[in-house]
């Protein structure tokens, strides 16, 4: 309106249905969601869903689903125009909605018996996205502008494509009376930009890049750091998309004994590959921080010690960051250094 004002809405109407025959679950959907923006539509579009499981045996399982995934962009990406010192973000109106579909199959196996109680879980997923939104930092200026817009833009840039595998086990008894458990996740992601790097739209090369991702050498890291754009053989980095981890690990173990349990909590991010050039530019320290990683990526661990005096009061000790690591998750943010807490917790 006059004032700069608008109003808008966002909806949506779904449909879920199972049904099991003998030792088969079958599952499906259908999503349909809308937004609109002072009184006209902006985005809308149908989506289905279909999966099944079959159970094997008492303790394993099969599954496999596919989805298809659709995403509106925000309020944000299309309208907001903000400046944040040296930085320019400006708006994308014309910003097309994601579209893309999502498939897993996987594999479950009961680790149960008198004493323990768990399971393993492995599953393979591979992702499609057309009009993928990224933030793209370059001179957005159109015909008319008398001074250069140079910044970030959310634009329509990628047709990505993501394959990797997650795997998932959780274990938990006694020794005695000891209480122990014990939890442990790995995902593998490789995701590549299909537009920037086309010859990773042949499946057979994408999927052979993919599992040659799984290790890279200092060597291959340093040729993709010198030029992002050119393409040399047997090196999986080119096209990867941007601001990602390709290994990510964490485990979570502990032990109890009467009122004191004892844990630890470990995590590992591996090095993000690609990043806009203009942040190791317009933001100290990032080259610095990139370079000190030296391509090995993050560790971190965390302790802590509890001890219970009744139901309703309890004592914690907690250390994070054990090593003073120097790491962050998300460029340019910083993660805390190494701290100690003391805690104290009252049930009312």
């Amino acid at each position: 309106d006059e004032d700069g004002w608008f109003s808008g809405a966002k909806y949506g109407v779904y449909l879920l249905g199972d049904y099991k025959f003998k030792n088969v679950n079958f599952s499906g959907g259908l999503r349909y969601e809308a937004i609109s923006l002072d009184a006209n539509l902006l985005s809308s579009k149908p989506v289905f869903n279909f999966g099944a499981s079959y159970e094997l045996t008492k303790k394993d399982f099969f599954r496999a689903s596919i989805a298809q995934a659709f995403r509106i962009p925000s309020i944000a990406e299309r309208y907001v125009e903000e400046s944040l010192g040296d930085v320019n973000i400006y708006p994308n109106p014309e910003i097309l909605p994601e579209t893309g579909y999502t498939s897993e199959i996987g594999y479950k196996r009961m680790l149960n018996n008198k004493k323990w109680k768990g399971f393993v879980d492995v599953a393979l997923y591979w992702t499609e996205f057309d009009n993928m939104v990224e933030f793209n930092f370059a001179n957005h200026s159109t015909e008319g502008d008398t001074v250069p817009k140079i910044g970030f833009k959310a634009v329509n840039v990628a047709r990505a494509r993501i394959f990797g595998w997650e795997i998932n086990v959780e274990e938990r008894g006694t020794i005695g009376k000891f209480e122990l458990a014990a939890k442990l996740g790995y995902t593998y992601a490789y995701g590549v930009d299909l537009n920037s790097n086309p010859q990773r739209k042949n499946i057979a090369n994408f999927l052979g890049n993919a599992f040659l991702g799984v290790y890279t050498s200092k060597k291959q890291h340093a040729q993709f750091e010198r030029s992002t754009t050119a393409n040399i053989p047997g090196n999986p980095l080119y096209g990867v998309l941007r601001y990602r981890f390709r290994h990510t690990l964490k485990l979570d173990v502990s032990a109890k004994y009467k009122r004191f349990s004892l844990g630890a909590n470990m995590a590992y991010y591996s090095y993000v590959d690609n990043v806009d050039e203009v942040f190791k530019v317009l933001i100290p320290g990032v080259s610095e921080d990139r370079n000190a990683l030296n391509y090995n990526g993050a560790f971190i661990l965390n302790l802590r010690a509890a001890y219970t005096v009744t139901e309703k009061i309890n004592f914690n000790f907690i250390v994070e960051n054990v090593f003073n690591n120097d790491y962050a998750l998300r460029l340019a943010k910083p993660n805390a250094p190494r701290s100690f807490t003391f805690q104290t917790k009252f049930k009312f």
